[in-house]
């Protein structure tokens, strides 16, 4: 492969108990795996690696996995991202890994690690925060093991990396499959709790932060205190806290951040539980009323989020932030009405900044009303494109909106708006309003 042109390459090996040749066909596969491994690591042009390797013969400390990384130590230094994913770690793997690391000078790297115990986590952190220093991106998808963030040593190896002062990191993934136990008592430790999140708050390089605390518990006081820090950060511009189970004192956290930010552009707060309508109208007074905040996607949803947190908050945010996607659904159907959609196209009728409005999946009684050309909320929504008073008021029409999408909750699919509004939207996506002006005067 000297001359392979290949800059990435995904490899899948996963050896399995042959029960009648059980020995030979063990060897033979191998030496057939090192071969293939070798010559991969003989390339000069790869960049680019996925490695998924389990063994499923069990052999403890002697697995595959660890001569798969030692045969490619000589890729390491050349890569740009590495991805591990569903590979099964023992000591003698993860110190192989060690080892490939410490000759990295990596950008990117994911690690969906199975079976690794806190001291391997911190293990493997610690040696990329000692030779990736151009590392710019750490995704933490999964553990089987006691994981990530269960025990001091993940959160420290975290801290250690987030706080290096030679760090250029931009991007935190910690992933989404996390879990604890019902009284948090194997959630982190209370020093690398804490160690974390004062790095967290005194870090200049962070830009987006995915946090994978579990969904199923509602978020406990440590994490809020890691949460707090993240937003009392002003280097940050996108948290994501998809489908956690959020509770009041979790919001109650969040809006107090927020009131103080300078820096987030974009919120992800959908399938979050926990919350009542209230807390919903607390965040978003808090955006409102925070003029330095520059938030520009805001994409959030819940059963519990009532009509007077779309009638009231969100259409003031409208009209005073400068918003460019606002998302109201993400997997739950919510109380779509006609009257919340004629509020919101009010609002939207002097915006200059909102391209997307995702409105989330409706039930299918709404949908045969759009379908049928009968929903009063978009025959409003229709007319902010298109003022037939005056020549100078159709030209301060909306033409900023780009998108408006509505998803079916029985096949999830993108329901077709009527055909005039469709027409009018798409129509905004011309660069050049004053064409769009003179098109829908013509009308």
């Amino acid at each position: 492969m000297n001359n392979s042109r290949l800059k990435r390459i995904d490899i899948d090996i996963y050896i399995v108990d042959n029960k009648e040749k059980k020995s030979n066909a063990t060897a033979k596969d191998y030496e057939n795996i090192k071969l293939f491994v070798k010559a991969i690591a003989s390339s000069m042009s790869i960049r680019e690696v996925t490695l998924n390797v389990k063994d499923g013969l069990n052999q403890s400390d002697n697995s595959i996995a660890g001569d798969v990384f030692k045969l490619l130590s000589p890729v390491f230094r050349r890569l740009n991202k590495l991805e591990v994913v569903n590979t099964d770690f023992d000591n003698n793997s993860i110190q192989a890994l060690k080892s490939a690391l410490e000759e990295s000078e990596l950008q990117e790297i994911e690690l969906s690690c199975n079976t690794t115990t806190n001291e391997q986590v911190g293990i493997i952190l610690d040696t990329i925060n000692d030779n990736c220093s151009r590392l710019k991106k750490i995704s933490w998808a999964h553990c089987n093991g006691e994981g990530l963030l269960r025990g001091n040593n993940g959160f420290i190896g975290l801290a250690n990396l987030v706080s290096n002062p030679s760090s250029v990191l931009e991007v935190l993934d910690l992933g989404q499959d996390f879990y604890r136990n019902n009284d948090n008592t194997d959630f982190g430790g209370l020093e690398g709790t804490s160690v974390f999140a004062n790095a967290l708050a005194n870090n200049s390089t962070l830009k987006v932060v995915h946090f994978g605390f579990d969904s199923l518990n509602v978020f406990s006081e440590r994490e809020w205190q890691i949460v707090s820090s993240i937003l009392h950060n002003n280097s940050i511009q996108e948290l994501h806290l998809r489908g956690k189970q959020i509770g009041a004192a979790g919001m109650n956290g969040i809006a107090q951040g927020l009131s103080t930010n300078t820096s987030l552009k974009k919120l992800d707060l959908r399938d979050c539980g926990g919350v009542t309508w209230a807390g919903w109208i607390e965040l978003l007074n808090a955006i409102k009323n925070n003029p330095v905040l520059p938030l520009e996607q805001l994409e959030i949803n819940s059963f519990l989020m009532r009509s007077e947190v779309i009638t009231t908050s969100i259409t003031s945010i409208l009209v005073d932030k400068s918003l460019k996607k606002l998302t109201l659904g993400g997997n739950f159907t919510w109380d779509f009405r006609d009257a919340v959609l004629i509020k919101l196209s009010n609002a939207l009728a002097g915006n200059d900044t909102l391209t997307t409005l995702d409105l989330g999946y409706v039930n299918g009684v709404v949908e045969s009303r759009i379908n049928d050309d009968q929903s009063d909320g978009l025959k409003v929504l229709s007319r902010i494109f298109r003022s037939s008073s005056s020549i100078d008021a159709t030209f301060r029409s909306n033409h900023t909106l780009e998108k408006v999408l509505v998803r079916s909750a029985v096949n999830h699919r993108l329901i077709a708006l009527p055909p005039h509004l469709a027409w009018m939207i798409q129509l905004n996506g011309n660069s050049n309003k004053f064409e769009v002006s003179r098109t829908l005067r013509k009308m």
